[in-house]
């Protein structure tokens, strides 16, 4: 059952990322059970994928800090851990596309098995920072983050607005997320 906020734009930007991490990890495992990646479409598809997922994050961050911190500080205590949970994450981040910029250049397995892991040890620490950031949530009502929310969707790079919709599903965005308050008009 989903809860009460599920349907607000910061747990929806939230679901985008663990739906983008949890989808790679899957392809990894998929690569991996065939023993690596095997054609340089295979190559150019996990770097996409990657470096799709990599913009998405230093954009989902940038634009925390800069709209959503402000905002939250004015009504609340911001946790120190999640601000310096970002240099692990970035840390990772790194690590991981460094990894991915050199698939094809060594034993493929091993480039999987590395991106693996590394995927499996960044989920790790993304999704408990993830809830933690969602905690902060119950201080604000849905309408004052979803002012917040509408102004970072319209700065938001493709990448991050397609994996926010992707997530939704088309009919859940088109129908559920951009209903407008009056309810015989449709934004």
């Amino acid at each position: 059952m989903l809860s009460p906020n599920s349907h607000v734009g910061w747990m929806l930007a939230h679901n985008a990322i663990r739906m983008e991490i949890e989808e790679m990890i899957q392809a990894m495992e998929a690569s991996k059970k065939r023993g690596g990646i095997q054609k340089w479409e295979e190559i150019a598809c996990v770097t996409k994928a990657w470096k799709t997922h990599y913009l998405h994050i230093h954009s989902h961050h940038s634009n925390k800090d800069a709209m959503l911190m402000p905002y939250l500080e004015t009504r609340i205590s911001y946790p120190d851990k999640l601000t310096s949970d970002h240099k692990e994450l970035v840390a990772k981040l790194d690590r991981i596309n460094a990894i991915v910029e050199s698939l094809g250049q060594k034993e493929e397995g091993d480039s999987v098995t590395e991106v693996f892991g590394e995927l499996r040890e960044y989920q790790g620490l993304m999704l408990p920072h993830l809830k933690e950031e969602e905690v902060s949530r119950a201080y604000f009502e849905p309408p004052e983050i979803g002012e917040i929310t509408q102004r970072i969707l319209a700065v938001a790079p493709k990448v991050e607005m397609g994996s926010f919709i992707v997530c939704q599903g088309i009919n859940e965005f088109r129908n559920g997320f951009m209903e407008c308050p009056i309810q015989t008009m449709r934004c």
